[in-house]
């Protein structure tokens, strides 16, 4: 398209994901440890801290609008006021968090190195740990069609599914063998 415009903000943060949120607001994860947040029209960002030592990996939003963040040390951050404050779920372990999705109004998933899978099913009041990911897996990109079909991608081509909600994994062939950094879902 010929309407793309670019939009700078002073400090030049390194943003590495962004989530669209419900009530036109935008938020966005930078390599410095921060929550960016905007209206509708991504012009104007708000710098959000989010605490010393946290390394935000991956930014979504549930369906009550409520902001989550993932990072290094299991961190897990949510924000119902559009960053202005945030609530620690973290679970203080060794483990980089890389993705993080709902998929209903109760139930998400996140996913991060040596193949962790972590489920809520209370809105993400509480994570549990799931069965990991074989060969302790490090998902680069996972997203949720349901409750039930998940996939994950990360380094040598290498996708697994679930069928199960996250209970168990099957490796899916590929035809390639470099690195995959994202996957959607595109119809059925």
């Amino acid at each position: 398209t010929s309407n793309w415009q670019r939009t700078r903000i002073e400090e030049r943060p390194v943003f590495i994901d962004i989530a669209s949120c419900q009530e036109n607001l935008f938020a966005a994860v930078s390599m410095e440890g921060q929550v960016w947040t905007s209206d509708a029209t991504a012009e104007n960002w708000t710098k959000h801290e989010l605490g010393d030592g946290i390394v935000p990996q991956a930014v979504t939003c549930d369906s009550q609008g409520t902001i989550w963040v993932v990072g290094n040390f299991t961190s897990i951050l949510s924000s119902s006021d559009a960053g202005k404050n945030w609530k620690n779920h973290s679970l203080d372990e060794d483990i980089i968090l890389s993705t993080v999705q709902f998929v209903s109004e109760n139930k998400g998933f996140i996913t991060g190195e040596f193949g962790t899978v972590l489920i809520t099913e209370d809105g993400g009041v509480t994570w549990e740990f799931a069965d990991p990911i074989p060969k302790e897996f490090y998902p680069l990109a996972s997203v949720f069609k349901d409750e039930n079909n998940g996939w994950v991608v990360g380094l040598d081509g290498k996708v697994y599914s679930t069928r199960d909600g996250a209970r168990t994994w099957q490796l899916e062939e590929t035809e390639t063998d470099a690195p995959l950094f994202g996957v959607t879902i595109v119809g059925d």
